[in-house]
């Protein structure tokens, strides 16, 4: 048994960061990204010994990042790697492709840099557009800083620091609707 194709996408709008396996033991060693930057991905496996699986069971995921989330598009190909999947008695066979959105509807990433002295961003990823407040607040609790706004769907970032002047461990809060994440970062002088 066995599996190959090309994957076409566009690098500007999405960003291949791994491979999951689920029917098939997979993992990066099955993916080539010579030609990443291009949005080109490779795939192959194959195994001697089969394996056992349903019409339309999911074989392994591929995952990205998206970007930029307008017009995205995934296409098989055979510009590299021929398009095409072997059963057992060596037979060639369709492959097709599924692609679904698990777009997070809220993440609160790291701030960057951390620590920092003068300015920091805070990003956040949002599935639509949302009311949002950002708290800052000290060890103890106490409330240093509030941004609050509607931000649209997407990743958004927010520049805080500046107009701090306490130095240390400080926790920076994300709430959207009923949707709180927190993480800390440090302020050093």
């Amino acid at each position: 048994l066995g599996m190959q194709f090309t994957l076409d996408y566009d690098s500007k709008k999405l960003h291949f960061t791994g491979v999951e396996a689920s029917t098939l033991q997979v993992d990066e060693n099955n993916v080539g990204t010579l030609y990443e930057e291009e949005g080109i991905i490779t795939f192959s496996w194959n195994d001697v010994n089969g394996v056992e699986m349903d019409e339309g069971e999911e074989l392994f995921v591929l995952e990205f990042e998206v970007l930029s989330s307008t017009d995205i598009e995934l296409t098989l190909s055979s510009a590299i790697t021929q398009v095409e999947a072997y059963n057992r008695a060596g037979d060639i066979m369709e492959i097709s492709l599924e692609t679904t959105d698990n777009v997070e509807s809220f993440e609160l990433l790291q701030n960057v840099p951390n620590p920092f002295s003068d300015v920091t961003s805070i990003q956040f990823r949002l599935s639509q557009e949302a009311d949002v407040i950002l708290e800052l607040s000290d060890v103890s609790g106490k409330l240093l800083k509030v941004v609050s706004g509607t931000y649209p769907q997407g990743l958004n970032t927010i520049q805080v620091g500046e107009d701090i002047d306490q130095a240390g461990v400080m926790y920076y809060t994300l709430k959207s609707g009923n949707q709180i994440a927190t993480k800390k970062m440090v302020k050093i002088r």
